[in-house]
């Protein structure tokens, strides 16, 4: 009798995880957002920056958080997102001192550094647009 209540426990729980497995293949989950759209209702201002925390009075903008949504968007390809997160990009993070350029890693008048690692990443992520999305600005 054990023996074949354990059989079936196995059977249940191994069916269940292969279900469960597929949905999460294919990226349903139910009645749950996707990742752009909790970030896009729980975290981006109007303007588009992203808050590094939702719940705190004082929100910083980090380019770390642009740069990982915006290869975000990259990956599944949604060109107008990715765009308005360029812009974004190019009014609150990057900074033009005479012909050079920078990114500073938050937004703010007084901020002076990069984060050279973001700096990668969304240098990557340009370029791999500017060949996905055919756009040479990128």
């Amino acid at each position: 009798m054990v023996k074949k209540f354990s059989k079936i426990v196995i059977l249940i729980v191994t069916i269940g995880g292969v279900i469960i497995y597929l949905y999460m293949k294919e990226g349903k989950t139910s009645g749950s957002l996707d990742a752009i759209e909790t970030i896009e209702m729980n975290y981006m201002t109007y303007d588009g920056l992203i808050k590094s925390y939702s719940i705190t009075d004082k929100p910083e903008y980090l380019v770390e958080s642009t740069g990982l949504y915006m290869e975000l968007l990259l990956q599944q390809k949604r060109e107008s997102h990715f765009r308005d997160q360029v812009e974004v990009l190019k009014e609150y993070f990057i900074v033009r001192v005479g012909d050079d350029y920078f990114i500073k890693w938050k937004t703010g008048l007084d901020i002076s550094v990069n984060a050279f690692i973001d700096d990668l990443r969304i240098v990557n992520i340009l370029l791999q647009a500017a060949v996905i999305f055919q756009n040479e600005e990128y």
